[in-house]
């Protein structure tokens, strides 16, 4: 007696299609999830920005109180080679007394005595959406001058460690060589009050941000002889945050439609893109209607 044949047994694995199909949804899935991820990760970028601005502006205010001033946009030294900008007074109120101690500003910029400081990044001075090399080449400056356009120098004179953050000079360039003070809160050589801010502490801004896809910026200071050179410490308020065609001195950030900002009362807040042009110069100037 013959026995009967075992029942066809079911098949296993998937076929093709079905694993086609698999694929099609999880890049459904990626495709709706990813852009929220993004911007997930970019709003706490932002907040992050928000905070590193917000203990800056304390330790200004810290300086303030104490010096009855905030500090100089610069100050350059004796001679006249190099000058340091207005976020090295700031380090011990930063924890950063013990850098403040082993810099010699009575000395160039770039004597020995300050190579330790030279190679000192300092994260608070960084925005974390801004992807930023730790140091940049300070290049001389062309022979045209600041009325040239782009890098027109390979003459390297120092390398500066980055940053992010700007004191705010104005709304006119930093570096066009007309000598013309800034109208905001970091003019120069002299030291600011806030007794000066007379349109409002909480109307004026007192330091942004600047990518280096702009321009780098620095914390420690610069060659006077240096390309785009006292810009490296401070920016201005112009055609408006984030626009291509603004100069590579003006403020810009990577956060999407805004630029943080740091006000003269302490707070940070956003400005937007599409803010009105006179509004955005106005609130860069201490004084109102500080045309000049």
């Amino acid at each position: 007696m013959r026995k009967a044949s075992p029942p066809h047994s079911p098949r296993d694995g998937f076929s093709i299609v079905e694993l086609l199909c698999v694929f099609a949804v999880i890049a459904i899935v990626i495709s709706l999830i990813g852009p929220a991820v993004v911007r997930a990760r970019e709003s706490a970028r932002r907040v992050d920005c928000s905070s590193r601005l917000r203990q800056i502006g304390v330790a200004l205010l810290s300086h303030e109180e104490s010096y009855k001033a905030l500090p100089a946009g610069w100050k350059v030294e004796a001679s006249g080679q190099s000058a340091y900008g207005w976020t090295v007074p700031l380090l011990p109120w930063i924890e950063q007394r013990n850098l403040a101690e082993a810099m010699d500003r009575n000395r160039t910029l770039s004597d020995p005595a300050n190579a330790v400081a030279l190679s000192q990044s300092i994260p608070l001075y960084f925005c974390p959406s801004d992807p930023v090399e730790n140091s940049f080449a300070l290049y001389a400056e062309g022979d045209e001058g600041h009325d040239g356009y782009g890098q027109e120098s390979d003459t390297v004179l120092i390398t500066l460690p980055s940053a992010s953050f700007v004191g705010v000079f104005g709304t006119h360039d930093p570096d066009d060589g007309s000598g013309r003070k800034g109208e905001g809160p970091f003019i120069c050589r002299d030291a600011t009050r806030l007794s000066q801010f007379e349109r409002g502490l909480s109307q004026t801004m007192l330091v942004s941000e600047r990518t280096a896809r702009k321009l780098p910026s620095t914390w420690i200071g610069f060659l006077t002889a240096g390309e785009d050179a006292a810009a490296r410490v401070v920016g201005y308020a112009d055609l408006g945050p984030n626009r291509d065609d603004a100069d590579e001195c003006e403020l810009d950030s990577r956060h999407p439609g805004q630029i943080n900002v740091l006000w003269g009362d302490g707070r940070v807040d956003p400005v937007s893109n599409s803010i009105d042009g006179r509004l955005y110069r106005a609130q860069a100037r201490l004084r109102q209607g500080a045309e000049q």
